[in-house]
């Protein structure tokens, strides 16, 4: 007995379910973010950040690890927020832009100890 074709093999999907091949760059909409509105706080605190111009200082603590790179590399292409420390025990007094030279020009900071790091002067500490 010959084997149906493929499409028929699957059940069709509706239009822009996660997976879709029919609707390819839609998100399926978050219940979570509808239900307390955060799409709304988001937009109006990023005009606010905007409008103030004021930059939120950061410090990351790990730097080293896969978390602290990512946030790292995202951070310091952000308008809003200035590095301001970033704490290794390895690799204390290493230049940043020696261990990731995608870095460079971005991030002009040193690893330093989280002993020694200055993270009281930051904002907001990861």
């Amino acid at each position: 007995m010959p084997r149906p074709p493929r499409a028929e093999l699957r059940a069709p999907r509706p239009v822009g379910q996660r997976g879709s091949r029919t609707n390819f760059g839609t998100v399926p909409q978050d219940p979570f973010a509808e239900r307390y509105n955060l799409a709304s706080f988001y937009e109006e605190h990023t005009i606010m950040a905007q409008a103030s111009n004021t930059r939120i200082k950061v410090g990351i603590v790990g730097g080293t690890g896969y978390t602290g790179v990512e946030l790292l590399r995202l951070l310091s292409q952000h308008p809003n927020v200035e590095l301001t420390a970033i704490t290794s025990r390895k690799e204390d007094g290493l230049p940043v832009a020696n261990m990731y030279p995608n870095l460079r020009g971005r991030v002009n900071l040193a690893f330093s100890a989280p002993e020694k790091a200055t993270l009281t002067d930051c904002d907001v500490v990861n």
